[in-house]
């Protein structure tokens, strides 16, 4: 007796099952507090490195991931849907899953505090590229598709505060700040966007090559993308 094949939209749900379900457990993980001093130790090591204009970049492209832009993006997706001839009902469904998203980022920060010791904010901040605060937008633009080179350099008084960082001891006392940072709702929407640009590829494509590339690309946006925003 042979076993039936699986379809390939069940399959894709099955995935999608799955990682709700790694979610569940990461969300439970980190609710107890066990992650905390992982977290800060992998911080840490970020700021052992020297800081480049490859900061800049990442910083700059936090924009992709905020709500108004994510909505752009699904509206694009939804009206490329409706050319490849979904129903009507696709649009709403994709905007109400991006809201669930957004839903899920805004009632998380509210339970998930986490606490920062202030020996380690100086450092951190330093990786928000701060010398492109006041820079004029043809260089952020320019920063933002990818031209490190332009970023301004850093400051050395920037240098010292994350070297400081990067080897002080994680103190938790009263001056310890509490962030809510969890979960990130940069992640979760460049995932979402990512994943479902991913499906559109693997659905529409012809070509294997060409559906190959588009799908690497795909999830190379929404997972390096996303967990790089986490």
């Amino acid at each position: 007796m042979q076993l039936k094949r699986i379809p390939g939209a069940r399959l894709w749900f099955l995935a999608a099952m799955l990682l709700l379900v790694l979610f569940i457990i990461y969300t439970a993980v980190f609710s107890t507090g066990a992650l905390l001093y992982p977290n800060l130790q992998l911080e840490q090591l970020l700021l052992h490195r020297p800081l480049t204009g490859i900061d800049c970049v990442l910083f700059e492209w936090r924009q992709f991931g905020e709500v108004g832009f994510s909505l752009l993006l699904t509206l694009a997706l939804g009206i490329a849907c409706l050319f490849l001839g979904y129903r009507r009902s696709i649009l709403p469904c994709l905007l109400l899953l991006l809201l669930f998203g957004v839903g899920i980022e805004y009632v998380g920060k509210q339970y998930f505090p986490q606490v920062v010791p202030v020996n380690m904010q100086a450092g951190m901040n330093s990786l928000a590229c701060p010398q492109m605060w006041r820079m004029p937008r043809s260089v952020k633009i320019m920063v933002s598709m990818g031209m490190w080179w332009n970023a301004p350099s850093v400051r050395p008084k920037r240098v010292e505060y994350e070297h400081y960082s990067a080897n002080a001891p994680l103190i938790f006392d009263e001056n310890a700040a509490v962030e809510n940072g969890y979960p990130s709702g940069h992640a979760i929407r460049w995932c979402f966007i990512g994943l479902v640009a991913c499906w559109l590829a693997w659905r529409h494509i012809k070509s294997r090559l060409l559906r190959a590339f588009l799908m690497t690309l795909a999830l190379a946006v929404a997972l390096g993308g996303g967990f790089a925003q986490f």
